[in-house]
């Protein structure tokens, strides 16, 4: 008897032994796939500056989000300013930009100082583009290129707001473009380029033929700051405005799940649904989390293995800004294909953010109607790349629909004197759609950013 209890003990605990050295093998065996994956995972830091992928196409579905917010045009002393009209600005673009491309792309560059930046706005030829806010020069060298493969270098690797571009100032096929920066750096490009490219006579033609989509406007000099400021009435478009419409997927059992496909995550394998405290949802699979509630649709990954460069594009190797631009602009019409009205309806997207470091990626976006910001107070759309993946983004949900109506827009002149009165000189003004989602149609207005005593307010 004793004998028999002993074997058994002694069964037990070999028993023991081997559950725990198999549950340690599994641990072993499932860090060692995990940290696999992440190295493998693992891109290499991201470099605003660096060159873009060499791929047939790679841009071709991302420029209406890169368009300028003001484009200015003199030829020949007269002058006509672009404000909204997304198509204006995109006849405009598609006439310059190969100009500021071959400038930005072979260009010698200097440093430049404000007098250099008024001698610009002085010029009796020149084109003025303001972009919607400060981005990377390797953003603007992908509008430049018009194909992705912008590479800024003759840039240097700078910020720029603005940009000047004078064609054929010393007459031959030499042009000078002017970058200056939110924080008033000014560099000068010299380049010589074919003057099939651009010359005076180009932008005289442009001004006769959308002299009706075109402003009168003069550049106001206050201190050291020189901005347009448009001196006539703007005809805007009027558009009607929806919030919350993410309620609609919590109303909808298709929606919800071909969102979690969308983000890879499986609705017949669902770990838990989870009743948040503000209203909302969450949806809880192993590869993952949706969020879904009145205002939002926000997605986080659980692992480093989720949607990839690959599965987004096509392609993970070599990428630069133009494919990580696309992969969002891709997330973005998956959500519009399952609903339009939580993704913009009739708005579009403008890239208002670039981040990289250390192999994070970080694209945000805000919504537009007609290439003028609608100013919700909130990122319209945004996208967090780890290692060539998706680790999370997030939609702040809102419906625009256009009434087809148009509204007379009082003078820029008469805004920024009042503001100047008011509030302080005007860092720059803007026409913006407010956010206003009780009337029924919602017209732009003036909105200007200021400075008091130095500083911005």
């Amino acid at each position: 008897m004793d004998a028999m209890k002993k074997k058994k003990t002694g069964v037990r605990i070999a028993l023991a032994v081997t559950a725990v050295l198999l549950a340690i093998l599994i641990y072993l065996t499932v860090s060692l796939i995990a940290a696999f994956r992440r190295n493998s995972a693992r891109a290499p830091d991201f470099d605003l500056m660096a060159v873009t992928a060499d791929r047939s196409g790679a841009a071709t579905d991302i420029s209406s989000c890169l368009l300028p917010e003001f484009a200015g045009v003199t030829a020949g002393g007269v002058r006509g300013a672009i404000v909204g009209s997304e198509y204006a600005m995109r006849e405009l673009t598609s006439l310059i930009y190969p100009a500021l491309s071959e400038a930005m792309e072979e260009g010698t560059l200097r440093e430049g100082s404000a007098e250099d930046w008024k001698a610009f706005a002085d010029a009796e030829s020149s084109v003025y583009l303001r972009w919607h806010t400060e981005l990377p020069d390797a953003a603007a060298a992908l509008f430049a290129s018009g194909d992705g493969s912008g590479r800024a270098a003759a840039s240097g690797g700078g910020y720029q707001s603005e940009v000047f571009l004078t064609p054929y100032v010393r007459g031959g096929n030499t042009a000078e473009a002017a970058l200056r920066s939110a924080d008033g750096t000014v560099r000068l490009l010299t380049v010589t380029m074919p003057k099939t490219i651009l010359a005076g006579e180009d932008l005289t033609r442009f001004v006769r033929s959308f002299r009706n989509s075109l402003n009168a406007f003069v550049f106001r000099e206050s201190g050291d700051r020189i901005q347009p400021v448009v001196t006539e009435r703007v005809s805007a478009r009027c558009i009607l405005m929806t919030c919350e419409t993410a309620s609609f997927i919590l109303n909808s059992t298709s929606e919800r799940n071909a969102l979690l496909i969308l983000f890879g995550l499986n609705p017949d394998k669902l770990l838990s649904t989870r009743a948040e405290p503000d209203g909302g949802t969450s949806f809880v699979e192993s590869r993952g989390e949706l969020y879904t509630g009145a205002s939002y649709v926000r997605f986080r990954s659980a692992s480093d293995n989720g949607i990839g460069l690959q599965s987004l594009i096509g392609y993970a190797d070599n990428v630069g800004l133009a494919e990580y631009i696309q992969a969002s602009l891709k997330i973005f019409e998956g959500i519009r294909s399952v609903n339009r009205w939580l993704a913009g309806g009739d708005a579009q997207l403008l890239l208002t953010g670039v981040y990289a470091s250390d192999g994070v990626v970080r694209l945000s976006f805000s919504y537009s109607f007609d290439n003028m910001l609608i100013a919700v107070g909130e990122e319209a759309f945004a996208v967090t790349f780890e290692g060539g993946y998706v680790s999370e983004a997030s939609l702040y949900t809102v419906a625009v629909r256009n009434q087809g109506s148009r509204e007379s827009i009082l003078t820029g002149s008469w805004f920024y004197r009042w503001i100047e009165s008011a509030k302080g000189t005007p860092d720059r003004i803007s026409l913006v759609y407010p956010a206003d989602f009780v009337s029924e149609f919602v017209a732009p207005v003036w909105s200007g950013e200021r400075v008091l005593q130095n500083e911005r307010s």
